[in-house]
């Protein structure tokens, strides 16, 4: 399934930068983050991705995550994403083992609170 996934990502990208120019096409789905959780979950997937980046693009992402856990007093509310990044390969050690793999960031469009209706979280 990871293999679908990614090859169906890669396409993405290829015919993407073949009429953009340029950049990779944003992912959409959820981003959570907390005590040892750091991950994303594109829509239409079940499968869930280990996130890395640069501390400086996470940052406003972990920030709005914990408001609005706090606003909603639950840990891991996840918010709603729109980011541009590479799938790498499944990590073998640590928490990022528990994941289909691993997404890099490289580039955050959009961010909210509120998931649009055809990207809802399912539990």
């Amino acid at each position: 399934m990871f293999r679908t996934f990614a090859a169906v990502f890669l396409a993405a990208i290829t015919a993407g930068c073949a009429s953009a120019g340029a950049g990779t096409p944003p992912l959409r789905g959820h981003y959570y983050w907390g005590h040892e959780v750091e991950a994303f979950h594109p829509c239409g997937s079940k499968q869930a991705f280990w996130v890395v980046g640069d501390a400086a693009l996470l940052q406003p992402l972990r920030d709005k995550v914990t408001k609005v856990s706090h606003d909603q007093g639950k840990p891991y509310v996840p918010i709603y994403v729109e980011a541009s990044g590479v799938v790498e390969k499944k990590a073998t050690d640590g928490f990022a083992a528990d994941y289909d793999g691993v997404y890099r960031i490289t580039a955050v469009q959009v961010v909210d609170s509120i998931s649009p209706p055809d990207c809802q979280v399912h539990d």
